[in-house]
């Protein structure tokens, strides 16, 4: 690991170039700046100043770093994460799922719910994408739209067989994830609710404490609910 003396030297450097930096400089100084044991207020607002007017030659794997370092350093621009989502629109059907679910939980960790993103473009690519979701791809996206309080029933109801499908790969952390964002959204889906039960049953001894617990209540809670909904029918 380098020392913070040529941490302070390397920034001073890339701070001297940044004018001169492409998307995948960009992207690597801003993501080096997420890691770096010293101060970078200089180094990270004046790349994230760049990122605007190179946003036609960055690719999706350039953006989808870019608002990853962005929301790591809490760096909220509400007209850049616009301007990105303007141009994922162009771009996103070409994306990698790993990519697409990153993007999708940078801007929840920012709080910007983009509405031409979460509104359009996630729900096509899921739709479209689905089965090639893995699990941390599934509880990036579900979460996101979760934090965000956006209920998409297109987005959830196109991955419920994959998560049905990945339960196996879950722990019960990622359970815990998937459970709450349809308990937070009230999203019922009793075949997927079923199967992150059984998941549960059969990882009981080898999840933590906490997260079996976070699981049991959520699924008490949406039993609860279920209930509920049967009564008033």
């Amino acid at each position: 690991m380098l020392d913070k003396h040529v941490w302070r030297f390397q920034l001073a450097k890339s701070n001297a170039a940044c004018r001169y930096a492409g998307a995948q400089a960009l992207s690597r100084v801003l993501n080096a700046c997420t890691r770096a044991p010293v101060n970078v207020e200089e180094t990270s607002p004046l790349y994230a100043g760049r990122v605007r007017s190179l946003l036609r030659q960055s690719n999706t794997h350039d953006l989808s770093l870019i608002v990853h370092a962005l929301a790591h350093l809490q760096l909220r621009d509400d007209e850049l994460l616009i301007d990105v989502a303007r141009e994922l629109q162009n771009k996103l059907r070409k994306c990698k799922v790993l990519e697409a679910s990153m993007i999708a939980n940078a801007y929840a960790r920012l709080g910007f719910a983009e509405q031409t993103l979460f509104g359009q473009l996630i729900p096509s690519f899921v739709e479209k994408n689905a089965h090639r979701f893995e699990m941390k791809d599934l509880t990036q996206v579900l979460n996101a739209y979760a934090k965000l309080q956006l209920r998409s029933t297109a987005v959830f109801s196109a991955l419920s067989s994959r998560c049905i499908d990945q339960a196996d790969h879950m722990d019960c952390f990622a359970v815990s994830i998937v459970l709450n964002a349809h308990a937070r959204l009230m999203i019922m889906d009793l075949p997927l609710f079923q199967r992150m039960a059984d998941k549960l049953r059969a990882c009981a001894h080898t999840c933590t404490l906490q997260a079996h617990v976070m699981c049991s209540m959520l699924i008490r809670s949406l039993e609860a609910r279920r209930d509920s909904q049967r009564v008033k029918h």
